[in-house]
């Protein structure tokens, strides 16, 4: 007896595993792209979520400390925002969404006399 063929009738989204959306980010470190908007030579940087609290190595090598994040679920993605600061009066803004193993958003870094910079990033995630 022939072995019997396969059930076509399911589709492969039926069968496929979909990646999870985080529901929270603790516990995670991300490697970065981050590309400046408007011109500029793009980086790596790797920011990690822990304890309700993120930090990104490049920026701390500047002197921005790391600090708490809110993070929310909106329409199926997980969107966060982290607001870094610097002993001098300058801050560093991180917002950004998480999609199974990926996040992506911009930064902003914002000098004590007002001046912005502005970058987009996005990443992969390391475990």
């Amino acid at each position: 007896m022939p072995p019997s063929a396969p059930d076509s009738s399911r589709s492969s989204s039926q069968t496929s595993t979909k990646p999870e959306v985080p529901t929270t980010l603790d516990g995670t470190l991300w490697k970065l792209t981050v590309e400046p908007i408007g011109g500029g030579k793009s980086y790596t940087d790797r920011i990690r979520f822990e304890e309700r609290h993120a930090g990104s190595e490049v920026q701390q090598s500047r002197g921005f400390a790391s600090a708490s994040y809110s993070s929310e679920m909106r329409n199926g993605v997980l969107t966060f925002e982290v607001k870094l600061p610097h002993p001098e009066g300058d801050s560093f803004t991180i917002s950004g969404q998480a999609n199974a193993d990926i996040l992506w958003g911009t930064m902003v870094w914002r000098r004590a006399d007002w001046t912005l910079k502005t970058y987009r990033f996005r990443s992969s995630q390391q475990k």
